[in-house]
Parts: structure tokens; C-alpha cells; sequence
């Protein structure tokens, strides 16, 4: 959908103001064209606060970000929305703009200053809406439509900025299990099929798992393990990251293992 694009993280370390303890340190990884890359960890590890680097929101004390292989700290406002992509965590909506008007604002990137939306830029909202299959949505206000949808209309509204690399932030959070499966699935297609890099956060080791993808586990000391799903999610990896008895279970009717609790005491 845009340009091949490749994401390296190099040795970042990020602390809060005020704080003595790195948030996470030494952070090493890579994202390339049509990869899924999962950061895994608990609540409060500092998997958004990783994002939210990568994203430009926020400034590592030590490290680099590359896109391309051009610094990300040299690049400008402009340069970054064409190249990426950033989907946050649902949250309650402060307009009630259609969905299709909703969706046209991500061409602002390629639009000039103070340029309305024209035919062009709606025709390619409507690709995407029909790709996605949310035509249906269109006409409806978007805060009145439920949180799956939303969260398929936020994933919309990156894909017609036509960036080659797309951040999501616990894009299933807060949605039912069938919503969840669904956005995953969507992500996996959007990797596959089109060659995007796509970096997201869970703290749901089984959508790893499900996605089998390349994984870093940001454990709560802020150290991430690098590597394919298979190698890195273990057991005991899960014990340590949610202080809770997990297991890994392989379930041959669905040809992988997933991640299943113990019995309740």
C-alpha cells in the first residue's frame, strides 16, 4: 500500500523524569517489509512507552530509531506521516464525524496546506473502507459505532496514508474475543498481502502465538528477548513476565500451541 519500508531500533533506552530506573534499556530489533513484529509484556512494562518513541512522541535518552536507514530524529513532521503509520489504544471519540470523513483525514500527509478532501482522496478512502469491508460503516457516526468497528476504522484511516510501517498499540484491547481474533487477522493479511512492517503491543502471549511472528518480550526489568514466537515463548518466560501459573499447550485440531491457564485454587 506505500513504500517498502524497514524499521531498526538500536541499543534504546528510555527514563521517565524523575525516575532512577530505566523504563527499558538496551532495546535492539528489527522490522522488515511484510513483517509482524509483537512486543509482549504485562501492563506497565513499558511496551506503549516503546511505541510511543518509535512514534516520535517521546525522547530516548540513548539510542537510534531508522527508517530506511535514516535517523528518525532527522526527519520532519511531514516525512515521518509518510512514512509511518500509528493506530493508539480505542478511546472515546470527541467529534461525531462520519466514518468516511473520519477515514479521508489520514490523506492529510499528502494534501497541501489548508487543501480539502476531493474526489480523489475519497475515492481512495473507499478502496480501503471496501478492502477492509467496513463500506458499510460510512454513513454512520463515528462515535456511535461499536468498539471493533472502531478499531477496524482507526486501522483504515493509517491505510490511505499508503506508509510502508504501521504502529498499533494494543489494537485488541477492550474488544470481545471475536473482535479480537478479527483485527488480528486483519493485521496478518495487511502484512502478507501487501508488504507491510508492522510493530504492535499486547499483553496477550496467544495473539504471538496466533501470528507467529517475530516476538520481543519487554520483561518488567525493561531487558526485551528477541526472536521468532516458537523460540522465545516458553513457560517459564510467561511466569516471569504475568506472575501467574500459564502453560503452553499444543492443540492439534488447530495445528499450534496456544497459552492456557491452571486450574483455579
Amino acid at each position: 500500500m506505500g513504500a517498502e519500508t524497514k524499521l531498526e531500533v538500536r541499543d534504546l533506552t528510555f527514563t521517565y523524569h524523575g525516575q532512577k530506573e530505566p523504563t527499558f534499556s538496551h532495546v535492539n530489533f528489527s522490522v522488515e517489509p511484510g513483517e509482524i513484529f509483537v512486543i509482549l509484556g504485562a501492563n506497565g512494562a513499558g511496551k506503549s512507552t516503546l511505541l510511543n518513541c518509535i512514534a516520535d512522541t517521546l525522547v530516548p535518552q540513548r539510542g537510534e530509531i531508522l527508517i530506511n536507514g535514516r535517523d528518525l530524529r532527522e526527519m520532519s513532521a511531514g516525512e515521518l506521516a509518510l512514512a509511518m503509520g500509528y493506530v493508539p489504544q480505542i478511546s472515546s471519540p470527541s467529534f461525531s464525524y462520519l466514518v468516511r470523513d473520519y477515514i479521508v483525514m489520514g490523506r492529510a500527509p499528502h494534501m497541501g496546506l489548508l487543501r480539502v478532501p476531493g474526489e480523489a482522496e475519497y475515492t481512495i478512502a473507499e478502496e480501503i473502507m471496501d478492502y477492509m469491508g467496513i463500506r458499510r460503516l460510512a454513513e454512520k457516526p463515528y462515535d456511535q459505532i461499536s468498539g471493533g468497528e472502531r478499531q477496524q476504522v482507526q486501522i483504515a484511516r493509517v491505510l490511505v496514508q499508503k506508509t510502508g510501517l504501521i504502529l498499533l498499540d494494543e489494537p485488541t484491547n477492550h474488544l470481545d474475543y471475536g473482535n479480537q481474533l478479527r483485527i488480528v487477522r486483519e493485521i496478518s493479511q495487511l502484512a502478507r498481502d501487501n508488504g507491510l512492517a508492522i510493530l504492535m503491543t499486547t499483553h496477550m502471549p496467544d495473539h504471538a502465538l496466533l501470528l507467529n511472528s517475530k516476538v520481543g518480550i519487554l520483561d518488567n526489568a525493561g531487558h526485551m528477548t528477541v526472536g521468532r514466537a516458537e523460540e522465545v515463548i516458553s513457560e517459564e518466560a510467561l511466569r516471569e513476565l504475568y506472575h501467574t501459573d500459564l502453560h503452553l499447550v499444543y492443540i492439534e485440531e488447530l495445528g499450534r500451541r496456544a497459552c492456557v491457564s491452571g486450574k483455579l485454587d
